[in-house]
């Protein structure tokens, strides 16, 4: 008999390469909260830092242009830090997003690949009795020999 081939290969080959794309772009967005949330304990910090300055200010000399200064920078840390939990928020829906899309790949990649399991046992069973069925036409034949 002829060599099995899966006729489903190419459709396998293309569901793997969409499972990997899925998994590099769900690491990449994962990557991507990792730097976001490192930059918001940057500001975070940041912003502990001014506070503590702020406070020790007020304690010595009132210097308006310095408290003014603080204080603005101060605000525009928590504006950064908005945007930074904002785009926090985003991206943890994204991966959301992206895991389901991964796991959904997954699934069809599987699903392809139990197929092609299954249709190679029913080939190798197909082989195994019709190489079965070979050998006992060739036993009969050599029996009926043997007798005459």
């Amino acid at each position: 008999m002829k060599k099995y081939k899966f006729r489903l290969d190419t459709l396998l080959r293309l569901r793997r390469r969409q499972e990997d794309e899925e998994g590099h772009r769900l690491a990449t967005t994962r990557k991507r909260l990792e730097v976001l949330m490192n930059e918001k304990t940057i500001l975070e910090n940041k912003r502990k830092d001014v506070d503590r300055q702020t406070t020790a200010d007020l304690s010595g000399d009132v210097n308006l242009v310095r408290s003014d200064v603080s204080r603005c920078y101060a605000m525009s840390l928590g504006d950064s830090l908005k945007r930074c939990h904002v785009g926090t928020q985003e991206i943890l829906r994204e991966i959301e997003r992206g895991s389901f899309r991964l796991k959904k790949a997954m699934t069809k990649r599987k699903v392809l690949e139990n197929l092609r399991d299954r249709q190679k046992e029913v080939y190798r069973d197909t082989v195994r009795a019709h190489d079965s069925k070979t050998m006992d036409f060739s036993a009969a034949a050599l029996w009926a020999r043997v007798e005459r």
